[in-house]
């Protein structure tokens, strides 16, 4: 069985038993994404992260109509002038 991890909303996330409230919610929004990453996006993230030593790694994922259409992996690295 799933171990039911608590959201900061009270909420549980992946693995919970639905709750009167987000069944209630998803009933107003309508089949919207349900959350979950997969594991590509993931790994693409970790490779994009690989040597960052100071910077931003993002990952964006594109939603159309409730399902992952597509995603982003991009990295910022931050230079400061005058360090090796």
């Amino acid at each position: 069985m799933p171990e039911k991890i608590p959201h900061r909303s009270g909420e549980l996330v992946r693995g919970g038993e639905p709750t009167a409230s987000s069944v209630a919610q998803s009933e107003i929004v309508g089949n919207g994404y349900p959350g979950y990453v997969p594991a590509e996006c993931v790994g693409a993230l970790h490779r994009e992260a690989e040597g960052v030593g100071h910077g931003i790694v993002r990952l964006e994922l594109h939603i159309r109509h409730g399902q992952l259409s597509r995603y982003t992996v991009g990295r910022e690295c931050s230079h400061i002038p005058g360090e090796q």
